[in-house]
């Protein structure tokens, strides 16, 4: 839908690429299915991606960028995305860990602002924690104007820094090393079996 969401946005919250927990922080699972249903209006916070980042500041605003974006640390968080987006904004220098002490910052590298037809994605150069700030803030954009926010990290955290704006939040079923879903994690070694909740039929047990 094209209108604003009445009452505010709704934040997709994919812990499955937490940056502060381990991933990569440039997954593209929730991206592609938003792309794919070509969604509007949808705000993506952010995907780590470093020969993107430097080459939207080669060509700077208002210029259209080509090429694969994302999911090029491994095949656990998604596969590269093919872009014709345009450079909307561009911003460089540090941001703060936290809305509530902002004298701690964070070092994200060029962040290059791309708009892939109805999608806004905030690409950093370097992985950037963006779980406890509003980064549009700090590029001078309003992201009360997204009818969905798509953030990677703790959906708590996010609740705290949106809890003005927002209309509600939802943990996405995602792909990824800190999926808070253990059971999508993979095969696990050295784990004596059977073990909750690994092993279906298996009950929760303390010893």
């Amino acid at each position: 839908k094209k209108a604003q969401t009445e009452g505010g946005f709704y934040g997709f919250c994919d812990e499955a690429d937490d940056p502060m927990g381990g991933g990569p922080g440039d997954g593209t699972y929730i991206l592609k299915k938003l792309m794919d249903l070509r969604a509007d209006n949808v705000g993506i916070v952010t995907i780590h991606d470093p020969e993107i980042a430097v080459k939207a500041y080669k060509i700077g605003i208002g210029g259209i960028i080509s090429g694969k974006l994302g999911a090029k640390k491994d095949h656990l968080h998604g596969e590269p995305v093919e872009i014709k987006a345009e450079v909307v904004a561009l911003n460089e220098g540090r941001i703060p860990f936290t809305s509530w002490n902002e004298e701690d910052t964070q070092n994200p590298g060029k962040i290059a602002v791309l708009r892939q037809d109805g999608i806004t994605i905030v690409v950093t150069e370097y992985k950037t924690c963006t779980e406890m700030i509003d980064i549009f803030k700090y590029l001078d954009m309003d992201s009360s104007k997204f009818n969905i926010l798509v953030m990677k990290g703790l959906g708590e955290s996010y609740q705290l820094v949106y809890k003005d704006i927002a209309a509600g939040f939802m943990t996405i079923d995602s792909i990824g090393i800190t999926n808070p879903d253990v059971t999508k994690l993979g095969n696990f070694k050295n784990v004596r079996h059977p073990i909750y909740p690994i092993d279906k039929n298996t009950e929760l047990r303390y010893e």
